[in-house]
């Protein structure tokens, strides 16, 4: 069985949020992606406290699909410097792990 990630991200608007999630599934880069409503988001940019709403992005995908999606992501994202990393899958249902893998390239 193949090993598999989260990838978390976050957007500031939902229709950019959107069209990344569906572009994602559409290309079988991920097999699901929740979108979450929006978040308070802190954070220092250019010496300034920052307090933002955002929307994150779950992207489920495999681990050894993990580099190109993080690729795509960061050139299909608005952002100059998105928040973007992955989380290893320990352990998961076999049944819906399968389906993934069904989805993806």
């Amino acid at each position: 069985m193949s090993s598999y990630s989260i990838i978390y991200t976050t957007l500031d608007e939902k229709d950019d949020a959107k069209k990344l999630a569906k572009y994602l599934v559409e290309n079988k880069l991920a097999a699901c992606v929740n979108m979450h409503k929006k978040v308070t988001s802190f954070y220092m940019w250019e010496g300034e406290l920052k307090e933002e709403k955002e929307i994150v992005l779950l992207v489920k995908t495999r681990t050894d699909m993990v580099e190109k999606v993080m690729f795509e992501i960061k050139h299909h994202h608005p952002y100059d410097i998105p928040a973007l990393y992955s989380f290893a899958i320990d352990k998961g249902d076999t049944q819906y792990l399968s389906w993934v893998d069904q989805q993806l390239l």
